[in-house]
């Protein structure tokens, strides 16, 4: 049977993670934030959901380096978006893009996504071989 993904943005999906929410803010964390492009201001519950104005993540528009409360916040929105559940969709593959790339960064991994191995996070992931298996950190 299809993952989900494979059918709502016609891509095969030989790897995949499954991460629980507080595992997903603590890596983020780990690696120092990520960056994306917010596409446009809004505001979402934190990851114990709760809807108290002190408690709302609130993110602008433009380039940011998010942490991990807040890039939860970008891959759990839809209704701020007209796309809705794709374009939340399409946040959660712009993470796991930003989290690739900081974990080279971070030293963590030897290999360089290109073009032949990472061609497009928005139409889909490619498989990145990686030649040193790393250990980032037990969650």
């Amino acid at each position: 049977m299809p993952l989900l993904g494979e059918y709502l943005y016609d891509i095969d999906a030989d790897y995949y993670a499954r991460v629980n929410f507080t595992s997903f803010v603590k890596l983020v964390d780990a690696l120092g934030g990520v960056t994306v492009d917010v596409p446009k201001d809004f505001c979402e519950q934190n990851s114990k959901r709760s809807f108290d104005s002190r408690d709302l993540i609130c993110l602008k528009k433009g380039t940011r380096t998010l942490k991990g409360e807040q890039a939860l916040a970008y891959a759990r929105n839809r209704h701020a978006f007209q796309d809705g559940d794709r374009a939340r969709g399409e946040h959660q593959m712009e993470l796991v893009k930003a989290a690739i790339e900081a974990t080279i960064a971070f030293g963590l991994v030897s290999v360089k996504p290109t073009r032949a191995t990472f061609p497009d996070v928005v139409t889909g992931v490619s498989t990145v071989l990686i030649s040193t298996p790393s250990t980032l950190y037990p969650f």
